[in-house]
């Protein structure tokens, strides 16, 4: 059977679609590989500049921190038995141990001023009282006709300068003692060298406490 007849005119338009299909091909390849080049110049590029400086961390933030009588703060105030009392010294103290640090605040309502004292056991509401004692904390202390005698004794070190119904430097030792006559009534007496100061006062269950942090 003779094979079909195929004219020169379709001899070179399939040699013209071979063509176009190189160059098709040729073209897609050239596109691959200059992209492949940008790419790997832009990647030396940004190797070459500097890096960048890591931004320092910032500080925690302690707004909106829970206030208690471990953390309060001047300005802060405490409300209690009816009335609302302005915190306008704090003295923290290191008992030298793992335990956290005690505090020691300054209060003032108008004209009245109270002192607060939370160390290891039941905060103490305290007034200033004229209790006569020698260089050393005693043993026994007589306030009001009552033997109060010794019930714990703290010294600790005062972690930043304050003024809490004396000047305090950071550093002091200061030795805290508490008395008890077996009555709700406590005598305790803060000595720090020369300077010693003695209140009279009651532990306060802490949940008697209201406290509103200050602006």
């Amino acid at each position: 059977m003779t094979p079909p007849y195929r004219s020169d005119h379709c001899y070179c338009r399939d040699v013209l679609f071979e063509l176009l299909g190189c160059v098709g091909v040729a073209y897609m390849a050239a596109s691959i590989v200059g992209r492949l080049r940008a790419r790997d110049s832009a990647a030396a590029e940004d190797s070459a500049l500097p890096a960048a400086p890591e931004l320092a961390a910032l500080p925690p933030s302690d707004e909106g921190e829970e206030r208690t009588l471990a953390s309060l703060r001047i300005g802060d105030i405490v409300q209690y038995s009816g009335d609302d009392f302005l915190v306008e010294g704090a003295l923290p103290m290191s008992p030298g141990r793992s335990d956290r640090p005690h505090q020691f605040y300054r209060l003032t309502d108008g004209g009245k001023e109270s002192f607060l004292y939370q160390g290891a056991d039941e905060p103490l509401w305290l007034s200033r009282a004229a209790i006569v004692v020698g260089e050393n904390p005693p043993e026994r202390v007589l306030h009001d006709g009552l033997q109060h005698p010794l019930l714990h004794a703290a010294r600790v070190t005062t972690l930043k300068r304050a003024s809490v119904g004396a000047d305090y430097g950071v550093g002091e030792t200061l030795e805290v003692c508490e008395y008890f006559s077996g009555t709700s009534r406590v005598i305790a007496i803060f000595s720090a060298g020369k300077v010693t100061q003695t209140f009279v006062g009651r532990r306060v269950p802490p949940q008697l406490f209201e406290i509103l942090p200050g602006s």
